[in-house]
């Protein structure tokens, strides 16, 4: 009976032991797909803005679309409407990687805007001026819409992370099409 007893013991640690090792493996699994759950839910996909422009009959209007297809590959596409009139279609692939990896840490920073948000004035509102209606299209299909109001248009550092967007994105026009 002592040798059943002896050899029992260190059996029942040793079992005790991967079932625990089990457990904790599980257990990480789990959170690693959590993780990768919750990254997936804040990569951006798309990010598409309207620059309602100013407060005037037929106003002119500009949509801008950056396309985030890989680390890679960004497509930025502009739309403009002079008036109600569709006037020019434009379309770059963002080739230079320092500009890409810019445009992904400001975008990861918009990202933190809540959905449904509406962006106001500072100290002094702007006067004559749209809003500027804001998408952003997440790769497990969540969609955030926001919007800066045209008071809020003239106090850049009310959404740091989209005026720096904005810029690089009408660089990239002005260079291309002069």
């Amino acid at each position: 009976m002592m040798k059943t007893n002896a050899f029992t013991y260190p059996l029942s640690i040793l079992m005790s032991f991967m079932l625990l090792t089990a457990c904790e493996s599980e257990n990480a699994r789990a959170e690693a797909a959590i993780a990768k759950e919750k990254l997936a839910s804040k990569t951006i996909r798309q990010v598409m803005y309207i620059d309602n422009g100013a407060v005037v009959p037929m106003p002119n209007m500009q949509q801008i679309t950056l396309n985030v297809e890989d680390t890679l590959k960004m497509q930025l596409m502009f739309w403009n409407m002079n008036g109600g009139v569709d006037t020019t279609k434009s379309s770059f692939t963002i080739t230079d990687a320092q500009i890409r990896e810019e445009l992904r840490d400001n975008l990861t920073e918009l990202s933190d805007i809540p959905d449904g948000s509406d962006i106001k004035q500072g100290k002094a509102p702007c006067v004559g001026a749209n809003n500027i209606d804001i998408a952003m299209i997440f790769s497990s299909g969540d969609t955030s819409r926001f919007s800066i109001l045209g008071a809020a248009r003239c106090d850049k550092s009310l959404c740091q992370p989209f005026w720096s967007i904005d810029s690089i994105a009408k660089i990239i026009l002005n260079k291309n099409i002069h």
